[in-house]
């Protein structure tokens, strides 16, 4: 009977736990709270080839070799024995506000990991209440900063996060959500300013359902020392709403990797 090379069995085992984690990640949906959607074929990809290489790994199990355990596994171990045994949680919405608010308009079309139809606007004024969703959320919000005093008026729904800052007034809430372009890594948050007399009945990163009217305010930004003007809902309706399983929204326009 040929004895097993117990170094090539812990290999062996590192291999297999990350191909497992890997599909459970990707089995459960997990793996969203990682990565952008469109990145989700890549780790597939990956997964793929951690079971290739376990598949050949166990051939040499019985490797005649004789070498003492490497204490390099642990390297390996460790963050997989952490991403078994810790739930997921993706990025949290008191890690992302950390690194500030997009309140502005941002220019994408020299960004390599937007589309060349970045520039492609959408007319969002069609609609009578535009329900501002997960999929248009980053893209439609930022519509509406390039051009203000067009939507001023225009109602609109969306649905996020409660956030302020220590300079915001007694009324003003951020309506926030984590926009995610590539990764967990690069997420920040993104939202629009809202105006309501009750705001202080809501904490922070309580998620409600806001409905109301465009308008246009000044707001000053204390990260970049600079005021500009910034689109306010003037709150109608505000309504509490359950955290989503997948908390992140992504750009329309993002190309991915293959781009």
């Amino acid at each position: 009977m040929k004895k097993i090379n117990w170094n090539e069995c812990c290999w062996f085992l590192i291999l297999l736990g990350f191909s497992v984690y890997l599909y459970h990640l990707l089995y459960s949906g997990e793996i969203l709270y990682f990565v952008h959607p469109r990145s989700v074929k890549f780790t597939t990809l990956t997964m793929l080839a951690f079971f290739v290489l376990t598949i050949f790994q166990v051939k040499r199990l019985s490797d005649t070799s004789r070498r003492p355990v490497k204490w390099g596994y642990l390297l390996f171990l460790l963050p997989l024995l952490t991403g078994a045994l810790v739930a997921p949680k993706g990025i949290t919405e008191e890690i992302a506000v950390t690194r500030g608010i997009t309140v502005a308009a941002q220019d994408r079309s020299g960004f390599s990991l937007f589309s060349p139809d970045t520039n492609r606007r959408i007319d969002y004024t069609r609609y009578e209440v535009l329900e501002i969703d997960d999929v248009f959320f980053d893209d439609a919000l930022n519509e509406i900063r390039n051009d203000i005093p067009r939507y001023i008026g225009q109602k609109v729904s969306l649905y996020g996060f409660v956030f302020r800052q220590d300079h915001f007034d007694e009324q003003t809430l951020f309506i926030s959500r984590l926009l995610i372009v590539c990764c967990a890594a690069d997420s920040l948050i993104t939202g629009i300013l809202a105006d309501y007399e009750g705001a202080d009945a809501f904490e922070d990163y309580t998620w409600v359902q806001v409905t109301g009217v465009i308008d246009q305010t000044t707001y000053y930004d204390p990260w970049v020392d600079k005021t500009y003007e910034a689109p306010v809902v003037r709150v109608e309706t505000i309504e509490l709403r359950e955290k989503p399983d997948v908390p992140y929204v992504y750009p329309r326009n993002y190309a991915g990797p293959e781009h």
